[in-house]
């Protein structure tokens, strides 16, 4: 998922107003300010609020239902995946936050010197938690914690 991808996918959001939060590897790379390896996905949180709008602005841009995955007993553990097709692959995994009911944090990061909403890193590394990593989350984790999460 190259970063132009994603700064157009944020754009289009922010564009209709969707209250988003990059997480996952992108988030990760936003919160230091850089790219630090290649991501195969584009984790959101989504106001579930605007979760409706959201997944038409994605089918919009081309992206269709690929698959979903129910985890109710973690912080955006459910979720629906959209791909935008078989050939590019690029795959958006949307997290619908459900707040305020949800305990998440918030910060902002940057991609290519763009700012954009990101969950903290102090967030990011407690979702890791609990179960063995990968490891490109433990090369991630070890990110976070330099940033003092």
């Amino acid at each position: 998922m190259p970063a132009d991808v994603v700064l157009g996918v944020a754009g289009v959001l922010e564009g209709a107003g969707v209250r988003y939060w990059i997480s996952g590897g992108w988030g990760v790379d936003a919160l230091v300010g850089r790219a630090t390896r290649t991501h195969h996905d584009l984790d959101l949180a989504v106001d579930a609020e605007h979760l409706d709008l959201a997944v038409r602005l994605l089918t919009d841009l081309g992206y269709a239902e690929w698959f979903s995955a129910e985890d109710p007993d973690e912080s955006l553990g459910s979720y629906t995946a959209f791909q935008d097709n078989e050939v590019a692959g690029r795959v958006i995994d949307v997290h619908p936050a459900h707040l305020p009911h949800e305990r998440l944090e918030f910060a902002t990061g940057a991609i290519e010197g763009q700012d954009v909403p990101c969950m903290s890193a102090t967030w990011q590394i407690e979702s890791h938690s609990g179960y063995r990593p990968r490891r490109h989350h433990r090369a991630d984790l070890g990110l976070l914690r330099t940033l003092g999460g």
